[in-house]
C-alpha cells in the first residue's frame, strides 16, 4: 500500500496513489500487470469466451457444416476485436492514471462538478508519483501496446485470409 498525501485535502477517493491502488485490484485491469506467462493465459481465456459467446451469433449468420473454414475466421476475427476493445479500456484507464501520477497539480471535486480544486504536490509526493508512473504503469502500457500491435497485424492477417476466400 502507498503511502498517503501529507497534508492533503483530496478526497480518498480522487487521490491519483488510491485510484492506482483500486485500479491494480480490479478484475479488469488486475490482469496487465501479472507475470508474463499469466498475462498471456488471461488473454488466451478472454479470447475462448469470447468464441463461445460469438459462436452462436456467427452462426446464425454463417453455417458451420457448409463453411466451417469461414465460420473459424470470421469467429476468430470477432474474438480478436473484443480482445483490442478490452486492451484499449484497459490502456485508457492505465493512461489516465498515469497523467494524474505525472502531473504537478490534483484536480478534485469537494462535493459536486460545480465545485472543482487545484492541489499542488509537493516535491517530494511529486517525484514518488512520478516514479511510480515511470517504474510501474509505464511497462504496463508498453505491454499493451506491444499486444495491440500484434493483435491488430494478427487481425490484418486474418482479414486478407477472409478476402482471398
Amino acid at each position: 500500500m502507498l503511502m498517503p498525501y501529507k497534508k492533503c485535502p483530496v478526497p480518498n477517493s480522487q487521490q491519483p496513489r488510491n485510484e492506482y491502488e483500486v485500479l491494480k485490484q480490479s478484475y479488469l485491469f488486475a490482469f496487465t500487470i501479472l507475470p508474463i506467462q499469466k498475462y498471456f493465459a488471461q488473454l488466451l481465456k478472454i479470447i475462448l469466451v469470447s468464441v463461445i459467446v460469438a459462436s452462436p451469433f456467427i452462426g446464425s449468420i454463417i453455417n458451420f457444416l457448409k463453411e466451417p473454414l469461414h465460420f473459424i475466421l470470421i469467429n476468430s476475427i470477432v474474438a480478436t476485436i473484443i480482445l483490442v476493445l478490452i486492451l484499449l479500456r484497459t490502456y485508457l484507464g492505465w493512461s489516465y492514471i498515469s497523467k494524474r501520477l505525472l502531473s504537478a497539480t490534483i484536480v478534485y471535486e469537494e462535493s459536486g462538478w460545480y465545485d472543482i480544486q487545484i492541489w499542488i504536490k509537493s516535491p517530494l509526493e511529486l517525484a514518488q508519483d512520478r516514479l511510480i508512473a515511470e517504474y510501474t504503469i509505464k511497462p504496463i502500457l508498453q505491454r499493451i501496446q506491444y499486444t495491440s500491435q500484434y493483435l491488430i497485424a494478427y487481425l490484418l492477417f486474418l482479414q486478407l485470409k477472409n478476402v482471398m476466400l
